[in-house]
């Protein structure tokens, strides 16, 4: 089936980037955050065929770092999480969640954050959130 003039990923790709997802813990919210930071589309079951080998290719890349970072400095992965999260609710695509650690922290990609630099991104992006709020988010996300 075509997508936008491009093939639909595949059910064994679909399936793939479910259990990479498994792999590194993620529950399906925070699969569906990572899926939109990568290809800017919120359903995995409208990806085409690119997009999934991109996001395939990305969650791939961060269980090889999470099974070769073993520094205690380097960020968690609920803190990981949380910037996701947060990236999804902001509507934003990686670039522009890489541009704010990069003015926030000095770090051109996420990846390379110590939990510190992590905890400050964290901040940052709340705060903006913050000034955005109307009272449509829960006030967990705040804190």
């Amino acid at each position: 089936m075509q997508y936008f003039g491009r093939m639909k990923a595949s059910n064994k790709q679909i399936r793939l980037i479910w259990w990479l997802s498994k792999q590194l813990g993620m529950d399906s919210e925070a699969l569906h955050e990572a899926v939109f930071g990568i290809t800017g589309e919120r359903h995995i079951s409208r990806l085409n065929q690119d997009q999934a080998k991109m996001t395939i290719h990305h969650l791939e890349r961060m269980i090889r770092k999470d099974q070769t970072i073993l520094d205690p400095v380097r960020m968690t992965k609920a803190q990981r999480g949380k910037i996701f999260k947060l990236m999804y609710l902001l509507k934003w695509q990686k670039k522009q969640l890489d541009g704010l650690a990069k003015r926030v922290t000095g770090v051109h990609k996420i990846e390379w954050l110590t939990r510190h630099q992590a905890y400050d991104l964290i901040e940052a992006m709340r705060a903006i959130l913050r000034r955005r709020d109307d009272g449509r988010y829960p006030e967990e996300i705040f804190e």
